[in-house]
């Protein structure tokens, strides 16, 4: 969607935006999961209001980027890292402009570094320790708002590369299979990545 709106330099119409969902959440689609009747009609709306607020203007002469991001293990195996993000452009200067999804938002015009945690600004984080012209933006579904995100002020870089070491350090352990996390039932029942979590789904002990 996001790629079809920079492309043609306008808005999706109504009836290009409802074949865009049709295709992406067919009827068919996780029909059997016991919450697709909350996701499936909040996924579409969400995927209107992006629409609306896709700032055509600003992004155009922008080209769409698709790159998997990857990292070596300590055996030279090349792992994906997943990074969830709604798209990636490069805009006409060369940037990198990376657009997340959050539930909801500040009532103010950007997000904080301290806004998200580590786990959701960690996309952002990796993109610019490799590339360093990351333009990181996020989509709020709550409000359907699209804001800018704002990298940690004063020692910016120390900020970026401690949480990027950071998470270099989880990824080999984990490949190593081994889970650093504190696993008890009053921290997971509230955690957040718990559907995603490798202790949770066996691949780690």
């Amino acid at each position: 969607m996001v790629a079809l709106s920079v492309e043609s330099g306008t808005r999706l119409a109504a009836n290009q935006l409802e074949q865009i969902l049709q295709e992406e959440w067919r009827a068919e689609h996780r029909a059997d999961h016991p919450h697709i009747d909350l996701y499936r009609p909040r996924a579409r709306h969400w995927a209107r209001m992006l629409a609306q607020a896709l700032d055509i203007q600003a992004l155009r002469g922008s080209l769409p980027v698709e790159e998997t991001f990857q990292w070596r293990d300590t055996a030279g195996v090349s792992r994906t890292l997943k990074l969830q993000l709604i798209a990636q452009l490069r805009d006409s200067t060369g940037d990198r402009i990376v657009l997340a999804l959050q539930t909801k938002g500040p009532n103010r015009t950007a997000l904080n570094w301290s806004d998200l945690n580590d786990y959701q600004r960690l996309p952002f984080v990796l993109l610019h320790e490799r590339h360093g012209d990351v333009q990181p933006l996020v989509f709020t579904g709550g409000d359907g708002q699209i804001r800018q995100f704002r990298w940690k002020r004063g020692k910016a870089a120390d900020g970026v590369s401690e949480q990027a070491s950071n998470a270099r350090r989880t990824f080999e352990r984990l490949v190593a299979g081994a889970f650093d996390g504190k696993v008890d039932d009053w921290t997971c029942d509230r955690c957040p990545c718990r559907t995603l979590c490798p202790w949770w789904m066996g691949a780690t002990s």
